[in-house]
């Protein structure tokens, strides 16, 4: 179908579906990203809990030294 002879609903309903499907991608990537963050926070507190030297955290969790001194 050419654009020309899209009708209105025809439109909105494309509108939606395009808005709908990028809503959900984005959806997506914010949750795994909340995700990861939220299990290396886990890691790092049950390696400090172990007693390892926090530059080693640092490195294995990608945390920063402040982040892991407020763990």
């Amino acid at each position: 179908m050419l654009l020309t002879e899209w009708n209105l609903d025809d439109a909105l309903k494309y509108a939606k579906e395009e808005g709908e499907e990028k809503g959900l991608a984005e959806g997506k990537a914010t949750g795994l990203a909340e995700g990861e963050a939220s299990a290396r926070r886990a890691n790092a507190q049950r390696m400090k809990a172990d007693g390892m030297d926090a530059a080693l955290i640092a490195k294995y969790t990608r945390l920063t030294p402040e982040e892991i001194a407020e763990l």
